[in-house]
This record gives C-alpha cells, sequence and structure tokens, in this order.
C-alpha cells in the first residue's frame, strides 16, 4: 500500500464516518480511505480534529509529522504486546560482544553498498577511482576487526567522509551543487533533496520495525538519546546508499526538478512545496521499483525489502538466526 501525504499550510484534517477527509483551504476536498494507507505524512502547519486522531489511533495508522524537511513527532499508540521481543532486544544491548556483532554488520553492510556504488561510478563515468577505492576498501577491514563501538563509528565516520569526497562525480546538471555533507541545515541543494529522502525513508523505516513489534529506541550502533528512534537510523544505515543516494543522483540527473524548485531560508537550502511534491513522487516510485532480495533469491520492491530486513532483525533479536545480514546493493 503507498504512504500518503499532505503539504498544506492551511489545510485541516478531519473525520467523516469511518475515513478521513482533508480539506486544503482552497475549496479542494480529499477522501482518505484508512485501508488504503500503509502511512500517512503530514507536512506544514495542518489542522488535525480530535475525531481524526481517534480514527487514526483506533486503526494504529502510523502518523508521521514533518517540520523543515524533517520527521517531528510521530503519533505514538504504545509499545507492541510483545515483551518478550523487546526484552531480548534489551539483553542483545546489555551483551557487549553481541551488541558491536550488529553494530559491525550494519557499518560493513554500509560500506559495501558504497563501494558498490563508486565502483558502478567508476566504471559507467569511465572514471579512475583506484585510490579512493582502496582507501574505503582499508576502512572496510579495519571495521570488520574494530573491537569497541567508539573506534566502529569513527570509522563510519571516515569512511562516509571518503565517500562523500566523491559524491557530487554523479551529479550532472551545473547548476546542481553539493559542495560537502551538510544538514541542519543543508546548505546546498543536493544536500537539500538528499536530507529530505533520508527524512522519508525515516518514516518508512520507522513504519516497517513498528510493524513487527519492535522497540524503535533500543539500538546497537547510534547511541541511545532519550526521545530518539535510534535503531530506525541502525536499520537505515544499509539503505541510504541504495534508495537515498542513488534517487537523489536520479532526480537531478533526470531532470525530475529544477533550480526553481529550492528556496533559500533560515541560513540553509529547502525544498520549496512543489519541490517536495517531485521528490515524494520520485520516492514512491522508487519503493514499488523491484531489485534482487538474495536472501529469498528473488525481485522484490524496496517497500517490500525493507519491511523483510525489519523481519530478519526480529528473528535475529528472538534467536532464530545467529547474525543479521544487511540489505546488500547490487
Amino acid at each position: 500500500m503507498p504512504g500518503i501525504y499532505i503539504l498544506s499550510d492551511y489545510g485541516k484534517l478531519s473525520k467523516q464516518s469511518e475515513h478521513l477527509v482533508f480539506d486544503d483551504g482552497k475549496g479542494n476536498v480529499q477522501k482518505l480511505l484508512i485501508s488504503d494507507m500503509e502511512m500517512l505524512v503530514l507536512q506544514g502547519k495542518i489542522s488535525i480534529t480530535a475525531d481524526s486522531f481517534r480514527l487514526m489511533a483506533k486503526n494504529g495508522l502510523p502518523v508521521y509529522i514533518m517540520e523543515n524537511g524533517a520527521p517531528n513527532v510521530s503519533i505514538d499508540y504504545g509499545l507492541s504486546k510483545n515483551g518478550f521481543l523487546r526484552q531480548n532486544q534489551y539483553r542483545i544491548q546489555s551483551d557487549a560482544k553481541k551488541s558491536l556483532g550488529i553494530a559491525k554488520a550494519i557499518v560493513q553492510g554500509k560500506i559495501k553498498n558504497q563501494l558498490t556504488f563508486l565502483r558502478r561510478l567508476e566504471r559507467l563515468g569511465g572514471l579512475s577511482l583506484d585510490r579512493q577505492i582502496a582507501g574505503m576498501d582499508g576502512y572496510l577491514k579495519n571495521a570488520s576487526k574494530c573491537n569497541n563501538k567508539e573506534k566502529l563509528r569513527g570509522l563510519e565516520g571516515c569512511s562516509a567522509r571518503a565517500y562523500f569526497d566523491l559524491f557530487d562525480l554523479n551529479i550532472k546538471p551545473d547548476w546542481a551543487v553539493f559542495g560537502t555533507r551538510s544538514r541542519q541545515p543543508p546548505k546546498t541543494n543536493v544536500n537539500a533533496v538528499l536530507s529530505y529522502i533520508y527524512s522519508l525513508l525515516e518514516c518508512r523505516v520507522q513504519c516497517a520495525l513498528e510493524a513487527v513489534g519492535l522497540d524503535t529506541m533500543c539500538s546497537n550502533l547510534h547511541e541511545m538519546t532519550y526521545g530518539k528512534n535510534s535503531l530506525v537510523f541502525d536499520l537505515m544505515e544499509e539503505f541510504r546508499t541504495p534508495i537515498g543516494d542513488a534517487l537523489c543522483c536520479t532526480v537531478f540527473n533526470h531532470g525530475m526538478i529544477s533550480e526553481t524548485d529550492f528556496c533559500n531560508a533560515n541560513g540553509g537550502v529547502y525544498l520549496t512545496s512543489d519541490g517536495c511534491s517531485k521528490v515524494i513522487n520520485a520516492f514512491e516510485n522508487k519503493m514499488k521499483s523491484e531489485v534482487l532480495y538474495e536472501p529469498e533469491g528473488e525481485t522484490l520492491s524496496y517497500l517490500k525489502i525493507i519491511f523483510e530486513q525489519a523481519r530478519a532483525y526480529k528473528r535475529f533479536t528472538l534467536g532464530q538466526t545467529d547474525s543479521y545480514r544487511p540489505f546488500a546493493m547490487r
């Protein structure tokens, strides 16, 4: 099922019978069937009636509210009833060896996907990136031998910087500017798109983890912080390159957005409402696209793969498998 996105600064979300109705304040009214939605993402100053909240809660609809292009609030209907699953999550987190093992798997999976991206760039772009790829290989090997999380996080950070040093080689339009990776706020238009796609991906990963009953605040790679869904950021890592980075390049290189889809505000560069809509459409199409999913030996959509990885993490947490295997980009 699709994700439904509503971008508005004037609209109102209300309940009518057993479905939602969105009035944009300009005479346009949209009927939203709960049964047709996987999740609901709201961006802008949208009024929500109490009856709407009750209907969404009754159906357990995942709802995420975006502010400044990032998920700021999600509606929490309470933890899943599977207390044993959460208990196992915290047991793994408290076991230094097991927790480090899962963190290493996540970092190695991320670096492998970055290497695949760079090798594809080298092949298709006719570039010579032997030295840079060798350096990334070195980070991958060191991550496999790492004996504590602080060093592991440091290696992940170094590999990310080395990777993003080459990222703009894959962006073709002259008006598209990357520079270096910047966030909160993004300083260039490429960073604006990249951050926005990551935010959309965050909603999708959180939705999948909550659907299988995992506690999204119990992580192994990212440090636990009060109120932060750290496990979401753990499992996002394996999808940043195949979904986020690849899609960012696509929307620029295929002319899906233009210079007029950006604005300057609060010291940063952001997508306009039209720009956000264009990126959302591209993101949802990406979610529907199918690639080989090796654990099943068949092609699946990215959306299904995200849910399959959430289920795989759950199986590992319950002791049904010996390890967690991140998604590998091809």
